[in-house]
């Protein structure tokens, strides 16, 4: 069965969750909170206690996002690769019920083992 990527995002480095409370206040639900976030120039991505968030600027401006939710249980299963000597990323892919693979590619130096943790807690 061939794969299917849906998204592929490279180079996400972490950053303060404070920072993007304002960009996705407006989609949290009830005891829904913020636990990392990730970003790139133009891409975010955002790890509550519900569900990942990804937000991708779009256009010129910036002003257009367009904004994707995938809710803990819709993960099938993930992967890891992590850095090696000469590939300096860890790369995590996610299988998405019913969407295809989502495939995070993580910038040199990034301790993405918290977000495993909450993947996998939330997952199983």
């Amino acid at each position: 069965m061939k794969e299917t990527i849906v998204a592929r995002i490279r180079g996400l480095k972490e950053s303060n969750p404070e920072l993007f409370k304002d960009k996705v206040d407006f989609m949290l639900v009830e005891e829904e909170e913020l636990l990392r976030t990730y970003q790139t120039s133009k891409e975010f991505v955002i790890v509550t206690t519900k569900r990942l968030i990804f937000v991708e600027v779009l256009g010129m401006s910036g002003k257009t996002q367009e904004y994707r939710t995938i809710g803990y249980s819709k993960i099938n299963s993930f992967s890891v690769e992590t850095a090696g000597t000469f590939d300096f990323e860890s790369k995590l892919r996610l299988w998405i019920f019913d969407s295809g693979v989502f495939e995070l590619e993580f910038a040199k130096n990034t301790d993405i083992k918290p977000l495993l943790r909450i993947i996998g807690r939330n997952s199983l």
